[in-house]
């Protein structure tokens, strides 16, 4: 299992596991371009201290992805040094949720921003942040830093995407 980087909350810090993002264009009329994302880290290496006979805020890790409405990347041949954001939690018209944080049931994310920093072959080198809602108290930062791997499906098993030029 691969480190690819950290997802992160204020004291807390995940080791991801699985990081990749994949083009897409939905069934609807008219067709919608864009890309999926799936991030995923295994239970916190850093945390706050838990009272005995309690469990972490994420014993099983977490997840971070797009998979409902395709993220509106723009269509270009290398993403490196865009700086991509999306202030809204969904799509304008169509009412999907764009991004999604999942530890023990599914909230929403937004103010979310990527920065394309390195390419790396089919992998890009990137800084996530956004505002998770309904997992603490109040709206947090979440945080990844590390790799993304463009494949050419959300298949675990995927294989590197012609698509690593930007083209969706």
């Amino acid at each position: 299992m691969d480190n690819l980087g950290t997802l992160s909350f204020p004291d807390h810090r995940m080791a991801v596991h699985t990081a990749r993002m994949y083009p897409v264009t939905t069934d609807d009329e008219p067709p919608r371009a864009g890309w999926y994302f799936f991030i995923a880290a295994s239970e916190p290496f850093e945390e706050p201290p838990v009272a005995e006979g309690d469990c972490s805020d994420f014993p099983n890790g977490a997840a971070l992805y797009a998979e409902f409405e395709p993220v509106p990347l723009p269509a270009v041949d290398d993403f490196t040094g865009l700086d991509f954001a999306l202030k809204e939690p969904y799509h304008p018209e169509h009412g999907e949720v764009y991004f999604t944080f999942d530890a023990w049931e599914a909230r929403d994310v937004s103010d979310v921003r990527i920065q394309f920093l390195e390419r790396d072959g089919s992998r890009y080198r990137v800084e996530l942040s956004a505002l998770v809602h309904q997992v603490f108290q109040q709206p947090t930062a979440l945080r990844y830093s590390g790799w993304v791997a463009v494949t050419a499906s959300g298949s675990p098993d995927a294989e590197p995407s012609a698509a690593a030029d930007g083209g969706a």
